[in-house]
Protein backbone atom coordinates (compact mmCIF):
# COMPACT_ATOMS: atom_id res chain seq x y z
CA UNK A 1 0.00 0.00 0.00
CA UNK A 2 1.50 3.18 -1.03
CA UNK A 3 1.74 6.08 1.30
CA UNK A 4 -0.46 9.26 0.08
CA UNK A 5 2.27 12.12 -0.69
CA UNK A 6 2.29 15.08 1.84
CA UNK A 7 3.51 17.94 -0.08
CA UNK A 8 0.61 16.77 -2.98
CA UNK A 9 -1.93 16.60 -0.09
CA UNK A 10 -0.83 20.60 1.06
CA UNK A 11 -0.78 21.39 -2.61
CA UNK A 12 -4.71 19.98 -3.32
CA UNK A 13 -5.51 22.00 0.24
CA UNK A 14 -4.06 24.93 -1.13
CA UNK A 15 -5.66 24.82 -3.99
CA UNK A 16 -9.42 23.86 -2.64
CA UNK A 17 -9.10 26.72 0.05
CA UNK A 18 -8.18 28.96 -2.89
CA UNK A 19 -11.34 27.99 -4.70
CA UNK A 20 -13.20 28.97 -1.74
CA UNK A 21 -11.98 31.77 -0.25
CA UNK A 22 -12.04 33.02 -3.90
CA UNK A 23 -15.65 31.89 -4.44
CA UNK A 24 -16.89 33.39 -1.39
CA UNK A 25 -15.23 37.20 -2.20
CA UNK A 26 -17.48 36.70 -5.25
CA UNK A 27 -20.47 35.88 -3.21
CA UNK A 28 -20.31 38.45 -1.16
CA UNK A 29 -19.62 41.22 -4.59
CA UNK A 30 -22.19 39.59 -6.13
CA UNK A 31 -25.25 42.13 -4.71
CA UNK A 32 -22.76 44.94 -5.11
CA UNK A 33 -22.53 44.07 -8.75
CA UNK A 34 -26.53 43.53 -9.02
CA UNK A 35 -26.79 47.07 -7.72
CA UNK A 36 -25.01 48.62 -11.04
CA UNK A 37 -27.50 46.81 -13.11
CA UNK A 38 -30.58 47.08 -11.35
CA UNK A 39 -33.00 49.02 -8.66
CA UNK A 40 -34.36 46.35 -7.12
CA UNK A 41 -31.26 44.80 -4.76
CA UNK A 42 -31.70 48.02 -2.31
CA UNK A 43 -29.01 46.67 0.12
CA UNK A 44 -27.51 49.02 2.84
CA UNK A 45 -24.35 48.95 4.17
CA UNK A 46 -25.24 47.23 7.44
CA UNK A 47 -27.12 44.50 4.71
CA UNK A 48 -23.44 43.78 3.27
CA UNK A 49 -21.32 43.81 6.87
CA UNK A 50 -23.54 40.86 7.88
CA UNK A 51 -23.85 39.40 4.34
CA UNK A 52 -19.56 39.37 4.91
CA UNK A 53 -19.62 37.91 8.42
CA UNK A 54 -22.39 35.16 6.80
CA UNK A 55 -19.54 34.16 4.46
CA UNK A 56 -16.79 34.79 6.55
CA UNK A 57 -17.34 32.71 9.44
CA UNK A 58 -17.89 29.38 7.74
CA UNK A 59 -15.24 30.17 5.67
CA UNK A 60 -13.25 30.80 8.47
CA UNK A 61 -14.65 27.80 10.23
CA UNK A 62 -13.70 25.35 7.27
CA UNK A 63 -10.39 26.84 7.07
CA UNK A 64 -9.87 25.93 10.78
CA UNK A 65 -10.54 22.28 10.30
CA UNK A 66 -8.77 21.90 6.71
CA UNK A 67 -5.67 22.90 9.00
CA UNK A 68 -6.49 20.62 12.10
CA UNK A 69 -7.39 17.48 10.22
CA UNK A 70 -6.45 15.69 7.56
CA UNK A 71 -9.50 13.18 7.41
CA UNK A 72 -11.65 13.97 4.21
CA UNK A 73 -14.91 12.42 6.14
CA UNK A 74 -14.58 15.22 9.10
CA UNK A 75 -13.85 17.70 6.47
CA UNK A 76 -16.89 16.96 4.24
CA UNK A 77 -19.32 16.40 7.53
CA UNK A 78 -18.25 20.13 8.58
CA UNK A 79 -18.54 21.35 5.12
CA UNK A 80 -22.13 20.34 4.92
CA UNK A 81 -22.91 21.23 8.04
CA UNK A 82 -21.68 24.72 7.84
CA UNK A 83 -23.72 24.83 4.53
CA UNK A 84 -27.18 23.86 5.71
CA UNK A 85 -26.34 26.29 8.59
CA UNK A 86 -26.00 29.15 6.09
CA UNK A 87 -28.96 28.05 4.16
CA UNK A 88 -31.25 27.72 7.10
CA UNK A 89 -30.08 30.91 8.43
CA UNK A 90 -30.15 33.05 5.22
CA UNK A 91 -33.39 31.97 4.01
CA UNK A 92 -35.03 32.96 7.21
CA UNK A 93 -33.29 35.77 7.58
CA UNK A 94 -34.26 37.11 3.66
CA UNK A 95 -37.74 35.90 3.24
CA UNK A 96 -38.35 33.25 6.20
CA UNK A 97 -39.04 29.71 5.51
CA UNK A 98 -42.34 29.77 6.68
CA UNK A 99 -44.64 33.10 5.80
CA UNK A 100 -42.00 35.77 5.87
CA UNK A 101 -38.91 37.07 8.02
CA UNK A 102 -40.99 38.15 10.81
CA UNK A 103 -43.29 34.77 11.25
CA UNK A 104 -42.54 34.02 14.91
CA UNK A 105 -42.65 30.13 13.95
CA UNK A 106 -39.35 30.83 11.42
CA UNK A 107 -37.99 30.98 15.20
CA UNK A 108 -38.19 27.14 15.29
CA UNK A 109 -35.68 26.48 11.97
CA UNK A 110 -32.98 28.84 14.35
CA UNK A 111 -33.33 26.50 16.95
CA UNK A 112 -32.61 23.58 14.68
CA UNK A 113 -29.01 25.43 13.92
CA UNK A 114 -28.79 26.02 17.59
CA UNK A 115 -28.67 22.19 18.29
CA UNK A 116 -25.67 21.46 16.00
CA UNK A 117 -23.89 24.45 16.73
CA UNK A 118 -23.94 24.64 20.66
CA UNK A 119 -23.86 20.33 20.70
CA UNK A 120 -20.34 20.37 18.81
CA UNK A 121 -19.29 22.57 21.14
CA UNK A 122 -20.40 20.86 24.31
CA UNK A 123 -18.70 17.50 22.15
CA UNK A 124 -15.85 19.26 21.88
CA UNK A 125 -16.28 18.66 17.71
CA UNK A 126 -14.92 14.80 18.21
CA UNK A 127 -16.20 12.75 15.54
CA UNK A 128 -17.50 10.09 17.69
CA UNK A 129 -20.08 12.43 19.26
CA UNK A 130 -20.62 14.85 16.09
CA UNK A 131 -22.69 11.50 14.79
CA UNK A 132 -24.74 11.82 17.42
CA UNK A 133 -25.10 15.59 17.38
CA UNK A 134 -26.29 15.47 13.58
CA UNK A 135 -28.41 12.80 14.73
CA UNK A 136 -30.31 14.88 17.24
CA UNK A 137 -30.20 18.03 14.78
CA UNK A 138 -31.91 15.61 12.01
CA UNK A 139 -34.78 14.67 14.28
CA UNK A 140 -35.29 18.13 15.61
CA UNK A 141 -34.99 19.47 11.69
CA UNK A 142 -37.57 16.93 10.66
CA UNK A 143 -39.66 17.65 14.16
CA UNK A 144 -39.55 21.19 12.85
CA UNK A 145 -41.65 20.30 9.48
CA UNK A 146 -44.29 19.63 12.25
CA UNK A 147 -44.28 23.21 13.60
CA UNK A 148 -44.86 23.91 10.02
CA UNK A 149 -47.94 21.88 9.32
CA UNK A 150 -50.22 24.37 8.22
CA UNK A 151 -47.31 26.16 5.81
CA UNK A 152 -47.12 25.74 1.99
CA UNK A 153 -46.12 22.41 0.93
CA UNK A 154 -42.26 23.71 0.30
CA UNK A 155 -42.15 24.37 4.17
CA UNK A 156 -42.08 20.24 3.65
CA UNK A 157 -39.59 20.10 0.81
CA UNK A 158 -37.39 22.34 2.62
CA UNK A 159 -37.50 20.56 5.93
CA UNK A 160 -36.71 17.03 3.74
CA UNK A 161 -34.30 18.31 2.08
CA UNK A 162 -32.21 19.64 4.97
CA UNK A 163 -33.09 17.09 7.20
CA UNK A 164 -31.31 14.95 4.67
CA UNK A 165 -28.12 17.15 4.94
CA UNK A 166 -28.20 16.51 9.00
CA UNK A 167 -27.99 13.18 8.33
CA UNK A 168 -25.56 13.44 5.37
CA UNK A 169 -22.94 15.40 7.77
CA UNK A 170 -23.91 12.62 10.95
CA UNK A 171 -22.88 9.59 8.15
CA UNK A 172 -19.99 11.78 6.88
CA UNK A 173 -18.44 12.57 10.99
CA UNK A 174 -19.56 8.54 11.68
CA UNK A 175 -17.24 7.68 8.84
CA UNK A 176 -14.19 10.53 10.51
CA UNK A 177 -14.68 8.59 13.76
CA UNK A 178 -14.45 4.86 12.29
CA UNK A 179 -11.18 5.91 10.29
CA UNK A 180 -9.79 7.08 13.64
CA UNK A 181 -10.87 3.62 15.48
CA UNK A 182 -9.25 1.84 12.27
CA UNK A 183 -6.00 4.44 12.33
CA UNK A 184 -5.40 3.09 16.22
CA UNK A 185 -6.30 6.65 17.57
CA UNK A 186 -8.59 5.81 20.57
CA UNK A 187 -11.93 7.20 19.40
CA UNK A 188 -12.37 10.67 19.62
Amino acid sequence: MTRPDPIANRRLDTILRLLMWSGLLGLWLLPLIAKQFTDEVQWSTMDHVFWFFMLAIPGAVIEVVSRLTSNWAYRGGVVIALATSFVITWANLAVGIVGNEDNPINLVFFGVVAIAVFGSILVGFKASRMRWVFLATAAAQALSALVALQAEPFVWVFCGITTALWLAAATLFGRAAEAQTVAGAPPA
